[in-house]
């Protein structure tokens, strides 16, 4: 994983939010604290400029979802 990558995990979002924003480190790497069982889901963005003149950005995103028991 690229570092500076932008993060956000968030709890059940049908409920209540419990959302966490942040950047990977140095090593592309992160930490979520998981406060509450239930349904996360870790969503990220990673964002560039774009070597093509016609584009400002070229971004990548991805969503993992697990359930804490």
């Amino acid at each position: 994983m690229t570092t500076d990558t932008a993060m956000e995990a968030k709890w059940n979002p049908a409920h209540n939010h419990n959302e966490q924003a942040f950047k990977t480190d140095s090593e592309g790497k992160f930490k979520v604290k998981i406060s509450q069982y239930g349904k996360w889901y870790v969503r990220t963005i990673h964002m560039v400029p774009s070597a093509n003149k016609e584009l400002d950005y070229v971004s990548n995103w991805g969503t993992l979802t697990s359930e804490v028991r």
